[in-house]
């Protein structure tokens, strides 16, 4: 284990609710006019990885510290076979360690002052999203669109890779969950899940921005619009058949459903 491994790594602060209460009341300081809002709206030059963080988790999202690229597409990590550089949790717990208490974050971010944000999705954050993976991504999305009509205009930044996380209000009664490849180069991110967020850096030497006028301080995430939920159900359900006719058992979900969120990041 490499010394950037080590840290600071507390314990899960259960916080699938607070984000509501922050949220709706704007006597804390996440008004219109509040601080929060004017951070969003104008960043301060230079504004470090904390105040993104600190930022983030004041607008009732709970963040993550995520292990950071280096020089020659490598990991912070120190792994030289790692596959996710730049994306995966620093803690020991991943993103059940996502939390919006201050402390925590200033420890966090004490210790690694270059790591990138994470941010929890589903009842953590009161997120759910849509992952689109470049341009074959976006065609694939253009094509549902064709058919049930185009997305809601709501939250939207673009990855260091050149995608896009389109971010949704979480619906408990129709939450998207963590799916890969429901479609070409689609995934979602919902319970157990997270996505890298701006102004993350990618190993590619990308920044994650928030789109004009579609960040915090733009529109307001959008309810996921049902005709999302159909072709993801139906991918989840194929991926049970294929595992069960494989064990010959019953239908579970698959490994990569299960863990998707955990293992995986965006």
């Amino acid at each position: 284990m490499t010394q950037e491994q080590r840290g600071p790594s507390p314990e899960h602060h259960p916080e699938t609710t607070a984000h509501t209460e922050i949220i709706n009341n704007t006597s804390d300081g996440t008004g219109p006019t509040s601080p929060v809002q004017a951070f969003f709206s104008t960043p301060p030059e230079p504004a470090s990885m904390l105040d993104w963080a600190l930022a983030y988790a004041r607008r009732g999202w709970a963040v993550i510290p995520l292990h950071s690229p280096r020089t020659g597409r490598t990991c912070s990590c120190g792994k030289a076979t790692c596959e996710s550089q730049g994306k995966h949790p620093r803690t020991s717990h991943g993103v059940k360690d996502a939390t919006t208490n201050e402390e925590t974050i200033r420890m966090w971010w004490g210790a690694w002052p270059d790591a990138n944000v994470g941010i929890a999705c589903g009842p953590a954050s009161g997120l759910d999203v849509l992952d689109v993976d470049g341009d074959e991504g976006r065609a694939a999305l253009a094509d549902l669109e064709q058919q049930h009509g185009p997305l809601p205009t709501t939250m939207c930044s673009t990855t260091g890779s050149g995608g896009n996380h389109h971010l949704f209000t979480h619906r408990p009664e129709a939450a998207l969950n963590n799916s890969a490849k429901f479609a070409d180069s689609l995934d979602t991110r919902g319970h157990g899940g997270y996505i890298v967020a701006p102004p993350s850096r990618h190993v590619s030497g990308g920044i994650y921005r928030w789109d004009e006028g579609r960040g915090p301080a733009g529109v307001p995430p959008q309810p996921t619009p049902d005709w999302l939920m159909a072709p993801v159900s139906r991918h989840r359900r194929s991926s049970c058949r294929s595992v069960s006719s494989l064990t010959g058992s019953l239908p579970i979900p698959s490994s990569r459903d299960g863990l998707y969120g955990e293992l995986t990041r965006v």
